[in-house]
């Protein structure tokens, strides 16, 4: 079945678009995780307006889970399945009763979307290599970008004021500790499997950090010690 039988349902909202660009708009959403009506309409301003927002949740290609806050729905999940969108490490169950933070970090997604070597962006956590079962350090989200069968890993940090006194400094040395982990660099080759593209030799491998605090943009790169 070809894409017009398949979607007939979203026919009158082909017009001065197409599926293509509605699919890529999910999957963008499916990656942020949560956003609201300002990042749709970034993402697609087309397909982004709020009239439109309100026919994907009357379709249930969204959910609107809090108040202005929306989320991919399983739906949608299937659908850019099927059309062999990337989907790894996709979250699909939401149960936030806050989003404030997780929109911040949208925001600040949305504009990397928008860079030419934007790749994918997930969420992972890391264990303390001397205590596997504490969590040393959760980025915010990590972020890849590529170019070719290059690649470069972005750790961000979305901060603001009313984070405890240290929290930042003791992020930092979590990120510190990882970067002496040669189990960093084996996360790493596993991401680049599940992906999909090459990993470079360890002595390669390094990651950045990017911390936005305050309207504040500050870069640091942090190499695996040998």
């Amino acid at each position: 079945m070809g894409k017009q039988q398949n979607y007939a349902h979203l026919d009158p909202y082909i017009p001065g678009s197409s599926y293509k660009q509605i699919f890529d708009m999910l999957h963008k959403v499916a990656l942020l995780r949560y956003v609201n009506e300002s990042h749709l309409r970034a993402l697609n301003p087309k397909q982004g307006t709020k009239g439109k927002t309100e026919k994907w949740v009357e379709l249930s290609y969204l959910d609107q889970i809090l108040p202005g806050v929306y989320t991919i729905t399983r739906l949608t999940y299937l659908t850019l399945r099927d059309e062999k969108y990337q989907l790894e490490y996709i979250q699909q169950k939401f149960r936030a009763k806050t989003a404030e933070h997780s929109l911040k970090i949208s925001s600040v997604l949305v504009d990397m979307m928008s860079q030419e070597d934007f790749f994918y962006v997930f969420y992972p956590s890391f264990s303390d290599p001397d205590d596997k079962t504490r969590e040393i350090v959760k980025p915010d989200a990590c972020v890849i970008f590529k170019r070719d069968n290059l690649a470069k890993l972005l750790f961000l940090e979305v901060e603001d004021s009313i984070k405890p006194p240290g929290y930042l400094e003791k992020k930092a040395r979590g990120y510190e500790k990882i970067s002496h982990s040669i189990e960093t660099y084996h996360w790493w080759k596993g991401v680049c499997d599940k992906l999909g593209f090459e990993y470079c030799e360890v002595k390669d491998f390094c990651f950045s950090i990017k911390l936005f605090k305050n309207g504040e943009e500050r870069s640091f790169i942090n190499g695996l010690a040998q």
